[in-house]
């Protein structure tokens, strides 16, 4: 939820920018030995990928307080094949909070910090 929509950060559009300048969710993956993927996403559908191709999708939906995105990843864009059941990725996904200054992650220290990723079990 945010008190006042007016003060979220949403500049830019399109792929490749950097919209971590922006309000924005960050998700981190890494698929078994390979190099760390990032992908982030803002409010105005502006996107950013490394590691990656851009075979990826998200939607972002604004309300009077707050906002969601919405993202598919398929394993393609990594160049990987789906993972076996067992298998685990490391991974973080985070969120910057332009107004307030706030940033939060699901695995700390956070962000792209690959010492810090949580575990991505997959069943």
């Amino acid at each position: 939820n945010e008190a006042d929509m007016a003060k979220i950060a949403a500049t830019l559009t399109g792929v490749g920018g950097a919209v971590w300048n922006d309000d924005c969710v960050e998700i981190y993956l890494k698929p078994g030995h390979r190099a760390l993927c990032h992908f982030a996403a803002n409010t105005l559908g502006g996107r950013f990928m490394r590691g990656a191709s851009d075979s990826w999708q998200s939607v972002a939906k604004r309300s009077d307080d707050g906002w969601t995105i919405e993202v598919a990843l398929p394993f393609s864009a990594m160049q990987e094949p789906a993972p076996l059941p067992g298998e685990i990725w490391g991974a973080n996904f985070c969120r910057e909070e332009k107004p307030h200054r706030e940033d939060s992650c699901w695995s700390l220290p956070g962000f792209n910090d690959e010492s810090g990723l949580g575990d991505l079990v997959f069943e």
